[in-house]
């Protein structure tokens, strides 16, 4: 399966330039993520199972960009720097490989 492009899944799925933005910046960070899954593969499944149920959960009470703060604010319950960034870039890992918000349809 191949991922969508990033843009295309982001104007698919409405979400704002500030969370855009938020999403790429994550996203420079995956290759680190991709180094820890590797010693760690168990915590990629489990990781995306609580992400996925978070995003069901919460894609029916809000508009998108609400549905990524509800998500954000469930998946980081402390709020130091560090573990704003973690979640960010775990959101990001798992917006572009489609288990959060919604696969753009083939044209």
């Amino acid at each position: 399966m191949v991922a969508p492009d990033f843009k295309e899944k982001i104007l698919f799925n409405k979400l704002s330039d500030n969370i855009d933005s938020i999403l790429r910046t994550g996203n420079l960070q995956i290759g680190n993520l991709e180094e820890y899954f590797t010693s760690n593969p168990e915590q990629r499944k489990i990781l995306r199972d609580k992400f996925n149920k978070l995003y069901l959960t919460f894609k029916k009470v809000g508009n998108e960009n609400e549905v990524f703060l509800k998500i954000f604010e469930e998946a980081c319950p402390f709020k130091s720097i560090s573990h704003k960034n973690a979640t960010l870039i775990l959101m990001s890992y798992y917006f572009e490989s489609c288990d959060i918000f919604e696969e753009p349809q083939i044209k």
